[in-house]
């Protein structure tokens, strides 16, 4: 089990994730928050990971996070990513998954792939913004490329 705590005021970049009038803990964020449970585990990556509740943080405060990895199991893992409030006795699970071991490996060494095109992608933040879905600089690195176009 790891433990920690987010909080916009500690952590201020996630005040640039924002739905309605909530902030939101990235999905991003969950994938990120298995990779340091599979290294000290010896899985060596995420097999699948399913969000079951968004984890929103308070204006104000913030939350405990746990990510809980079960027992090694025909070489996989689970884990299961919690949180509370500070004023919160129960806890709520967000998201849960598998940890594995690595199988084939991803050529990557010519990125963007040959043949992918550029798409204009200028506008996107604004039209996500005007239906409530407020991306702040942390989140705006969309770049979208088409292979064999």
């Amino acid at each position: 089990m790891l433990t920690g705590r987010l909080s916009a005021g500690a952590q201020p970049w996630l005040a640039d994730h924002v739905i309605g009038t909530a902030i939101l803990f990235p999905a991003p964020g969950s994938s990120s928050s298995r990779c340091a449970p599979a290294t000290r585990s010896a899985a060596t990556r995420s097999r699948s990971l399913t969000i079951e509740a968004p984890l929103i943080l308070p204006e104000r405060g913030g939350v405990a996070v746990q990510v809980v990895v079960g027992a090694p199991e025909d070489g996989r893992r689970t884990v299961s990513i919690y949180s509370r409030g500070d004023d919160d006795l129960a806890w709520t699970r967000h998201a849960a998954g598998v940890l594995g071991t690595a199988s084939a490996a991803f050529d990557l060494t010519e990125w963007p792939p040959r043949g992918a095109e550029a798409i204009d992608v200028s506008g996107t933040y604004e039209g996500l913004a005007e239906a409530g879905l407020a991306y702040g600089p942390t989140f705006r690195g969309l770049r979208v490329r088409v292979a064999g176009r």
